[in-house]
């Protein structure tokens, strides 16, 4: 049979119109900016002189319709490390960077994300300059995050200045996150610095230690702020309430500790440290506290709270008879942390028959109660390792009994995909019995 068919046409049947320069230039705008996002997407983790930027350069220059369609996502996010400064390369690359935006201020508007990474010390000349320079262009700026530099003593504070002139000069910033490197992160001076960020919605704070820097001055109930993460807290109970008072009206708290901490955060004080917030709180997680039982964890009168998450090291899996968490009245969502928050070992023991019968007794006292429990989470991702005396029965098994006993009445149960098979996790049961055996001089073959 002969072939018609045009010579080198394209497959599938697709015809192309005879046209100059690259078919892809045909496409409109909207379909072409969904094409540039799909190749840049995943490198705004990375330091703005990072390789990984070459690609939306490469497309910027192009041609003249992708240089307009790719130049926005050069700017959108910057991540700009001021950490080892004094090498050539980086500092030629951010210096440049502070170049391009004075020279050419129509870019300034594309900033959305704009992250600092200052390392240990903060070059208090860099920041004087450049650093400020930037936070007072990027005005159109929604999530701004400072990591390092702060410093431990009392006293003028270069990195402080600048997340304060940030505040004044981003009227729509949403979201700050403020971390520490070496030093501590002093909460004292959260208050006075972000105070003229009057949209400011979302706070994440991690690494806060007690420090003797005077506190701000600060009105209760000022700040708009709804949702507030404390991570890596490791200040006084005192002052976690202070940082409480300030939002007007919380809907989300995150909290966690760590092991170098001297102070103890029983479940039980959490309910009165976020009193203030009952009516309005709607999700909250509390990380281990390493301080273990739900003894006096009592959620009565949080009536607006749906989502509930805590650690297996924070709750321990004994029962508590009065099962003060399932007195907010509209929860919906419980996930249960059974995962170190300190990158400690988490055994596969960790899930027994013990912790089984813990989430079947808390789905049952929700039923009894009537809350309107929809949703239980479990978060198990354990070491592909088993100890001397492991479990008798694979965790993911007793997760999937679970889930399936509870599905008729109206639960849904979810968990994290297993990291070892059913297979590996009855080898290595063998493999610990026939060492215990060969202790006592025996043999299981």
């Amino acid at each position: 049979m002969e072939d018609k068919s045009e010579p080198n046409a394209p497959p599938f049947g697709i015809r192309v119109q005879p046209t100059k320069g690259a078919p892809i230039l045909r496409l409109p705008d909207e379909l072409l900016f969904e094409i540039v996002s799909w190749v840049t997407q995943g490198e705004d983790v990375f330091p703005y002189y990072s390789p990984k930027f070459k690609s939306r350069a490469a497309l910027a220059q192009t041609c003249a319709r992708f240089c307009r369609l790719a130049t926005p996502s050069l700017y959108q996010h910057l991540f700009i490390s001021l950490d080892y400064f004094y090498r050539h390369e980086r500092r030629f690359q951010i210096t440049q960077l502070h170049r391009t935006l004075a020279e050419n201020p129509p870019l300034r508007r594309h900033c959305r994300r704009l992250r600092f990474s200052h390392g240990g010390s903060a070059n208090k000349e860099l920041v004087g300059t450049i650093v400020l320079d930037l936070v007072r262009w990027l005005t159109q700026t929604r999530e701004f995050s400072v990591h390092g530099g702060f410093q431990e003593e009392a006293g003028p504070d270069p990195v402080w200045d600048s997340i304060r002139v940030a505040a004044e000069h981003m009227p729509h910033l949403e979201e700050v996150t403020l971390s520490r490197h070496d030093f501590v992160l002093p909460v004292q001076r959260v208050f006075g610095a972000l105070s003229p960020a009057t949209n400011l919605k979302t706070l994440c704070l991690a690494g806060c230690y007690p420090s003797d820097i005077p506190w701000d001055t600060f009105e209760a109930g000022s700040s708009a702020i709804t949702s507030l993460t404390a991570w890596d807290f490791c200040d006084s109970p005192a002052n976690l309430e202070k940082l409480l008072s300030w939002p007007a009206r919380l809907e989300s708290f995150r909290f966690g500790t760590l092991n170098n901490t001297d102070f103890k955060w029983p479940l039980s004080s959490f309910p009165v440290l976020l009193s203030r917030h009952k009516t309005s709180l709607k999700a909250l997680e509390i990380g281990d506290t390493l301080s273990h039982g739900l003894e006096g964890f009592d959620l009565t009168g949080f009536e607006a709270l749906e989502k509930l998450e805590l650690s297996y090291f924070g709750t321990g899996s004994r029962i508590d008879p009065s099962w003060g968490l399932l007195n907010a009245s509209r929860l919906r969502e419980f996930c249960w942390r059974i995962v170190w928050e300190n990158q400690g070992y988490t055994s596969i023991s960790y899930f027994s028959r013990q912790e089984e019968t813990w989430l079947r007794e808390l789905a049952a006292v929700a039923q009894a109660r009537k809350v309107p429990l929809q949703k239980l989470v479990i978060r198990f991702d354990p070491e592909p390792m088993m100890e001397s005396e492991g479990p008798d029965v694979y965790p993911w098994d007793r997760m999937a009994h679970i889930q399936a006993d509870l599905r008729p009445v109206g639960i849904s149960v979810s968990y994290d995909a297993p990291r070892v098979s059913k297979e590996e996790f009855e080898s290595m049961k063998h493999i610990k019995a026939e060492d215990r055996f060969k202790e006592w001089g025996g043999s299981l073959d």
